[in-house]
């Protein structure tokens, strides 16, 4: 018996190694809410490829597509460590989504979730032994996916591993030096590097170094190849992230296999070119949960185009190839996807390339179908409805999330008229359009409308794209009702007017004129005067200006423009107005902050300047006045000197009485005769004295002072005095000397 089992085990794994039919594929897996801390679910998911015409059981079809059919051998993905308490046995199974017809191989997509209590690290493994047969190595295949459940310490949150797509089937021409891009992407925006499976982990099976000669730049995962030998070769890669580019420590490692078949061809390749609105290669495209998205893929062929392999979601139907426009070197296929399973949600990888009759191929292009993410979701198009024949600028909102520009050229903004015929077109990457307050993209056009005329505008994809790690590319405008304007018949000059201001202005006036400007919004009165010379001029101007919001003028220079056209026109600028009118009203209210300022620190500076005149004058008056201080008069007299002197003024003592005859005392005398002004300062008695009756040097004593009028009178007789006149610090000096005498009398 025990032998009888043993026979059919070699019978079962001889009649495996036979089977020449597993083409490759791909497993990742990831967590269904990352910031999680414990009992983690996890999403696993896998795609498989096989021989088409192996088995009915490998082969799919556009009705399995729709039906959504199981396809594949009966193997399964078995957790292999970590698997405590949790472990997992997944059928291999994967639902039809991709089939070639040219390389004789049928996909598909799968995915389940498991949940893991208390576990942190798991490594699951997909075994098999059906390589079809190769020029180096073959037979069995192992390919190892490892899982990390532990929060990050730079996010917080567990890692979300890359993905990558590769077609089952890559050509490659012997003697030639080809290239192949494996496509990748990392929800988390890390660092994504390829390189070798290693035998030594298991992660390989029998096809570890089974590609000679061929050299993989692990940074750019871009795999060179020249073969020698035509046949099939099995290429085994784990695709790695890292938190950061020097990392040496990988987060999570996944892996992928596939073929490449070597034929003796030209190495002069002619290739198949994509046309717009095809998707752009390494793209992120927004499809909308619960949904259905639509694109399409267009090829320039001048020769029948067989077919457009693809790589797909689940669910995602192409339609039959066809002609475009009736263009016979232009063909193409519809996309249509309903988004249903929220297993869906998040990255979904799509490749596609195209093939025709005389098996030339177009490159292999791979986007992003990113399920229910934030990609650019254009309303609010402005101007809309009635615009002027120069348009200063148009604008677009997103309405969810921040946008860029697009870096990708050959997306265009376009403009056509009421026919239909397209007048003007902007490419996205143009410095002229731009991304203001990262959520508006705004263009302009130096484009003169015509009068009348009624336009619309259209997106290509890829106009504007999201901020984000996998920057999803706009989806396409192509509604003709969605962004419609028409360009008025009428001209129309607006002002604007905020807030409310009088100004007050002084001049010299006479007969006040008014003049008043009349709108459907405002009516300005203003009061002009002309001016002529007066005395005292006081007329006020007055302007008054009250508004509290935008007050437009219209001059109609037409009118052709119909009662329906004036109310739209009207609506249109009432919508205008309420845009602006709360960025006018912020610009006045600063102004009038600055001004006030302004004006208050004028009238400052005019008070110091008054009072620094005032405090000056005051200086200069004193110093004229002290400069126009005249001297005492002192009798030329050698007895004038010591304590014996008496002061009168006008106010303590009545003015001394001079005798004339008895006194040769110096007299305080105004020429003038001006002589209460002279001497009201003080009148200073000297003493008296006869020389014929001096006593002694110290007797005598003051005596009353009688005038000489006869003597001292110079008026009546000049002849009797010596006048001198004379300039001193700017005033004049005159000097009254009798002939004969001692006595000087100044002025």
């Amino acid at each position: 018996m025990k032998n009888f089992l043993i026979l059919i085990s070699l019978g079962i794994f001889l009649g495996s190694g036979n089977c020449t039919h597993f083409y490759g594929g791909s497993i990742t897996w990831k967590a269904m809410d990352p910031n999680r801390i414990n009992d983690v679910g996890a999403l696993i998911q896998w795609r498989f490829f096989w021989r088409s015409t192996f088995s009915a059981n490998h082969f799919c079809n556009d009705t399995k597509i729709v039906n959504g059919d199981l396809i594949g051998d009966s193997g399964f993905i078995n957790c292999e460590v970590g698997c405590s308490p949790t472990t997992f046995r997944i059928d291999s199974k994967v639902t039809c989504s991709d089939y070639s017809l040219s390389d004789n191989w049928s996909g598909g997509q799968r995915s389940t979730q498991i949940s893991f209590p208390n576990q942190t690290y798991i490594e699951g493994v997909f075994k098999g032994s059906a390589w079809l047969k190769l020029v180096t190595g073959g037979g069995s295949w192992e390919l190892r996916f490892r899982m990390n459940l532990i929060q990050r310490a730079d996010t917080r949150k567990i890692n979300t591993p890359p993905t990558c797509l590769v077609k089952p089937i890559t050509i490659m021409r012997a003697g030639c030096e080809n290239t192949l891009k494996i496509f990748t992407t990392d929800p988390d925006g890390d660092t994504v590097r390829c390189r070798w499976s290693n035998s030594s982990l298991k992660e390989c099976g029998s096809i570890c170094s089974a590609v000679p000669g061929a050299v993989l730049d692990e940074e750019k995962c871009i795999l060179k190849f020249s073969p020698n030998i035509t046949g099939y070769y099995a290429v085994s890669i784990q695709v790695e992230d890292f938190a950061e580019k020097t990392s040496k420590l990988a987060l999570s490692s996944i892996p992928v296999q596939f073929l490449i078949k070597s034929e003796k061809l030209s190495c002069i390749v002619n290739k198949l070119e994509f046309q717009d609105p095809t998707f752009k290669d390494d793209s992120c495209v927004f499809v909308k949960f619960n949904g259905t998205f639509h694109s399409k893929i267009i090829v320039l062929s001048t020769s029948r185009l067989v077919e457009i392999s693809t790589l797909s979601p689940r669910g995602l139907i192409k339609s039959k190839i066809d002609n475009y426009n009736n263009d016979q070197n232009l063909w193409y296929v519809n996309l249509t996807w309903t988004v249903t399973d929220p297993d869906q949600i998040g990255v979904n990888l799509f490749c596609f390339e195209a093939i025709n009759v005389f098996d030339e191929k177009s490159d292999q292009r791979c986007v992003s179908l990113v399920v229910d993410g934030k990609g650019p979701i254009f309303e609010q198009p402005f101007p809309t409805g009635l615009v002027d024949p120069i348009v200063p600028f148009f604008s677009v909102k997103s309405s969810n999330v921040p946008i860029i520009k697009s870096i990708s050229p050959s997306s265009y903004i376009r403009i056509f008229d009421s026919k239909n015929a397209q007048i003007a077109q902007l490419e996205s990457v143009s410095s002229n359009v731009q991304v203001t307050d990262s959520r508006t993209l705004t263009f302009r056009l130096h484009f003169n409308f015509t009068r009348g005329e009624s336009y619309f505008i259209l997106f290509d994809a890829n106009v504007a794209q999201s901020n984000q790690s996998c920057p999803l590319e706009s989806l396409p405008i192509d509604d003709k009702k969605f962004w419609v304007f028409t360009v008025k018949i009428s001209t129309t000059i607006s002002t604007s007017t905020i807030s409310s201001t009088t100004t007050t202005l002084k001049t010299t006036s006479t007969n006040p004129t008014t003049f008043t400007l009349s709108t459907k919004k405002i009516t300005s009165t203003i009061k002009a005067v002309s001016s002529t010379k007066t005395k005292n001029p006081s007329t006020t101007l007055k302007t008054s200006i009250s508004s509290s919001k935008i007050l437009t003028s219209k001059l109609n220079t037409k009118s052709e423009s119909t009662n329906s056209e004036e109310k739209e026109d009207e609506t249109a600028l009432n919508e205008y107005n309420k845009k602006q009118t709360s960025s006018l009203i912020k610009f006045f209210q600063d102004f009038t902050e600055k001004a006030l300022v302004g004006f208050l620190a004028t009238i400052g500076g005019a008070v110091g300047l008054v009072s620094m005149l005032a405090v000056t004058t005051v200086g200069i008056g004193l110093v004229v006045r002290k400069l126009k201080k005249k001297p005492k008069i002192l009798p030329n007299n050698k007895f004038n000197s010591g304590s014996n002197k008496k002061f009168f003024s006008k106010s303590n003592a009545k003015r001394p009485k001079f005798n004339r005859k008895d006194s040769d005392m110096s007299i305080c005398e105004d020429v003038d005769s001006d002589v209460e002004s002279v001497c009201n300062q003080s009148v200073q008695e000297e003493n008296s004295f006869n020389n014929s009756e001096l006593r002694g040097q110290n007797d005598f004593g003051p005596q009353k002072f009688e005038r000489n009028t006869n003597r001292m009178d110079f008026r009546t007789n000049p002849e009797n005095y010596d006048i001198n006149r004379s300039n001193h610090f700017g005033y004049q000096s005159i000097s009254v000397k009798p002939k004969n005498t001692g006595f000087v009398i100044k002025r």
